[in-house]
Parts: structure tokens; sequence; C-alpha cells
């Protein structure tokens, strides 16, 4: 076994470079490792360390995790935006307004946005509906812009978006509505806002 030292590796012609052959371990070692450029990985590859990277690359960089430390009570007939209010998980930079309960994830690309709340009781043939807002309209499909679930005790639903942020100041919210006879809330630590970015536009 023998050590090669050098600061950098380039590659002497064409456009990619290849370390190992079909069936070989590569292990990279090391304190921090930066994978610069559009990079593929293949086969067994085992890398220790931690990793940072810039160009095209591979893993989840940016997500996002928010739910209520306590109930949120809202009144019947009307969309109420939920105010979450305990911060989980916030990787990558995203910015969360905990005055106006909004998050801005600050980089533009394709986000998985998941809104999941969980209510009390609502009588039969009620609705408890959930729906996310992207820079203040509803982030619809189609004629379907809400989730529901009706009647019976501890409505669940989860609304999830697949969705483009074209702007860096793009901002989403979480909004619920009722129709119950009686007030709904969401449920602490049952319910939350999440999202994560899954690649570039």
């Amino acid at each position: 076994m023998s050590t090669l030292k050098v600061n950098t590796i380039q590659k002497r012609s064409g456009s990619s470079l290849s370390i190992g052959e079909s069936g070989d371990t590569v292990t990279v070692t090391g304190t921090t490792t930066n994978i610069v450029g559009a990079t593929n990985i293949t086969g067994d590859t085992a890398i220790t360390g931690t990793i940072s990277s810039t160009g095209t690359t591979f893993g989840i960089s940016k997500y996002f995790l928010v739910h209520r430390s306590g109930d949120f009570s809202f009144n019947t007939g009307n969309w109420t935006k939920v105010q979450w209010n305990s911060v989980q998980q916030n990787t990558g930079g995203m910015t969360w307004d905990s005055s106006n309960y909004r998050l801005t994830p600050g980089e533009t690309g394709i986000y998985h946005f998941i809104n999941h709340c969980a209510g009390e009781s609502i009588d039969n043939e009620k609705e408890y509906d959930v729906q996310m807002y992207k820079n203040g309209s509803s982030a619809y499909f189609g004629n379907k812009y809400w989730y529901s679930a009706k009647g019976g005790s501890h409505p669940m639903v989860t609304a999830t978006y697949f969705l483009k942020v074209s702007s860096t100041t793009d901002y989403f919210e979480t909004y619920v509505y009722t129709n119950n006879s009686t007030n709904e809330h969401v449920a602490a630590n049952q319910s939350y806002f999440a999202c994560y970015k899954i690649g570039d536009i």
C-alpha cells in the first residue's frame, strides 16, 4: 500500500475524471470534504467526515420543520392562518418570520412542502380543511386547492405540495378552515409544517 500526496487532481483531457475501477471500494476520509461541480457517485462508496458541496450534487441541503407547542384555536367559518410557534429544524438558512408565521426558503428551486394538522372532533358531514398559501394566495392544483377530513373525532389532514420557488422572496403559510358547529384547533405536538429542497429549477 502506498500514499499519493497531491493538492489537486485534474483531468488530462476530455470532460470527466474517474477514480478506481468497477468493484473497488473508494473511501474519502477527512474533517471536511468538498465536492465541487457536477458530481456523480456510483457503486459502493464510503465517505467519512463532514461534507460540503457546490454545484449539482446529491442529498438534501435545505430542510425546515416547525410545530405547535400548545393547541391553536380558530373560529369556524373562516380560513385562518396557523400560528406555528416552535421551530424544530432549520438547515440551509431558511428564514422563519415568527411574527407573521411564514417561511421564506431564500433559494430558488423545487421544494416539497408538508402541512399536517390534527384537530379535536367535528360534527358528522362537517369539514376540517388545510391548505398552503404562497405569497399571500392559495397554492393550488387544478380545482382542488385544499385537503379535507369529514366527521368524527380527532380529524387529521396532510396537505402536501411540490412547488417551484422562483424568487428568493417567495414565502409560504399554512391555513385551516372548519364549518363545524363549534370552533376547532390545531393540536400541539401532533401538527407541523415542514419543507425541504429536492432540486434546482
